[in-house]
């Protein structure tokens, strides 16, 4: 039986995502309509660079105490901010918008899933994931067609609006949760969490604070690019290149996120050309493929509980993700459906299952790590972006694009299955 805790998470989720996806989706047909390709790809950069700089600083200078505050406070200004542009759209104040809500809502989001291991039992996190992640799909899949309607006969205004009522409303399902018997039975492990952060910054040797599966250190020990490990400062800088890709030690499926960040950013940037030039489908046909998508994140659902506490079936469902990009780019139009299916099927099954073991992975304190998976991928998708428009642009063919992203599908297998060997394997003592 699913969890009060998870039922409201999970529709919290639904009506703030599908808000944001309403305006986010008639703000960028506004701007590319008005404005042309060069401020589309402005909107992007304000869109995604606070987040990749300054997001997780932000994140690890929150005091634990304030973090709910915080959240809050973050939804009634994205609330206040979709609300302004119903005022009006100029090119600099919609930049200046990208740039705002995407960095409120990178800080509110590990918050936000930082509630899942205090509403959510142990035993039903990875379920929860992947229902949170299964309404995102459905969101994705039915908010741009739902927006255009919206935008063509009502207008942007309303579309702002209804963005705006969306985040009070996500916020007002949250506001009735069960934080207060979450924080009586989290607080002893809150003050072990503060207490070895502090051990740490002030350069102290630290123990694991938990036997979990994976062990893992505290969180506030961070592993650098190199692989060394560092000790955070207790009011780390809001920006430094040290920091911005370091990772917390001992993380069970670190790579395995990473790899699988970068799978899903290609996906993006390789559907529209092969769908295009592939398929030869038109915009009907791809709205069709898009649904697809949603409806095998969405059944995602139905299926979530027999991968909970199986992470044994890791690597299968990663091939399984394999399996189905390759029938979606060579398998003609009935490929293409079912194995759009397919893909968001498996990638639904395969995020959920992967947060659940970063999340135990995590320690006692799992916003930082939340902080830090975004961030990875804000990176994966700044950067496959930036190779695919350059690769596009010089002339790569479509199939060879598809064929890259087999190849980083397959290098996630292989990842995914190193870190069911992990998880086996027992912990090693810090």
């Amino acid at each position: 039986m699913t969890s009060p805790g998870t039922r409201r998470l999970v529709a919290a989720s639904f009506v703030s995502q599908t808000g944001n996806w309403l305006t986010f989706t008639g703000l960028a047909q506004l701007v590319q309509s008005h404005y042309g390709s060069a401020a589309t790809a402005a909107a992007f950069a304000a869109q995604s660079l606070p987040s990749l700089l300054f997001v997780r600083a932000v994140v690890e200078r929150i005091p634990a105490r304030r973090r709910r505050a915080v959240y809050n406070l973050s939804q009634v200004v994205l609330a206040a901010l979709s609300l302004s542009l119903a005022v009006g759209t100029p090119l600099t104040y919609t930049l200046i918008f990208f740039a705002l809500s995407a960095l409120l809502r990178g800080i509110a989001n590990p918050l936000f899933m930082a509630l899942v291991g205090e509403w959510v039992p142990a035993g039903e996190r990875t379920a929860a994931f992947i229902a949170i992640g299964a309404a995102g799909s459905v969101t994705l899949a039915l908010s741009p067609a739902v927006g255009g309607v919206v935008a063509v006969t009502l207008g942007l205004r309303w579309l702002v609006i209804i963005d705006a009522i969306s985040f009070l409303l996500g916020l007002a399902i949250l506001a009735t949760g069960p934080a207060a018997a979450a924080r009586g039975a989290t607080a002893p492990a809150a003050a072990a969490s503060s207490a070895a952060a502090a051990s740490a910054a002030d350069g102290a040797a630290t123990a694991p604070v938990a036997a979990v599966p994976c062990a893992t250190v505290p969180s506030a020990t961070v592993a650098a690019a190199g692989g060394s490990a560092v000790a955070a400062p207790a009011q780390p800088a809001l920006f430094t290149l040290r920091r911005l890709l370091a990772r917390p030690t001992g993380l069970g499926g670190a790579s395995a996120w990473t790899w699988l960040s970068l799978a899903g950013a290609a996906v993006n940037a390789v559907e529209l050309p092969v769908f295009t030039l592939v398929h030869h489908f038109d915009s009907r046909m791809f709205g069709y493929a898009l649904s697809c998508y949603g409806a095998g994140g969405f059944a995602t659902l139905a299926l979530r509980r027999l991968v909970t506490g199986r992470e044994r079936l890791l690597p299968w469902l990663a091939g399984g993700y394999l399996l189905a990009i390759v029938a979606w780019v060579f398998g003609g139009t009935p490929g293409a459906f079912a194995g759009f299916f397919g893909a968001g099927l498996t990638y639904g099954l395969i995020n959920g299952v992967l947060r659940g073991i970063l999340e135990r992975s995590a320690g006692v304190d799992p916003v930082p790590l939340w902080a830090w998976a975004n961030q990875v991928v804000v990176v994966a998708n700044l950067a496959v972006y930036g190779c695919a428009v350059v690769a596009f642009a010089a002339g790569l063919a479509p199939v060879a694009g598809a064929l890259v992203l087999i190849a980083i599908c397959a290098i996630f297998t292989l990842q995914a299955a190193r870190v069911k060997e992990s998880c086996a394997a027992p912990a090693n003592p810090v």
